[in-house]
């Protein structure tokens, strides 16, 4: 799951939706690289949330990790994406929407 520096509400919601299943959380904020597409296309699934951040003004780091989803989410067959708000926004701006 990719995450922004908000109150994480999906943990709360989905953690108890999804109790069986492994989370890993990138926090893009707080890191200093940004996860390869090697690295997400690993995943059956990926949600991104809602944000602080406007999905058309991203800086490096956040603009460098969703190219490398784009690109995970082609080399995949079967990975799933999930945006809410930010996250739907930033899918749409990546995939060509």
């Amino acid at each position: 799951m990719i995450r922004s520096p908000t109150i994480d509400f999906s943990s709360i919601m989905l953690g108890s939706v999804f109790n069986n299943d492994q989370w890993v959380i990138y926090d893009l904020p707080n890191m200093e690289k940004a996860p390869t597409a090697e690295e997400l296309q690993v995943f059956s699934s990926i949600f991104i949330s809602g944000s602080l951040f406007c999905a058309y003004n991203l800086n490096d780091l956040f603009h460098e990790t969703f190219t490398n989803l784009h690109t995970a989410y082609l080399a995949s067959s079967n990975l799933k994406l999930m945006g809410i708000c930010f996250g739907h926004q930033v899918l749409s701006r990546f995939f060509g929407g």
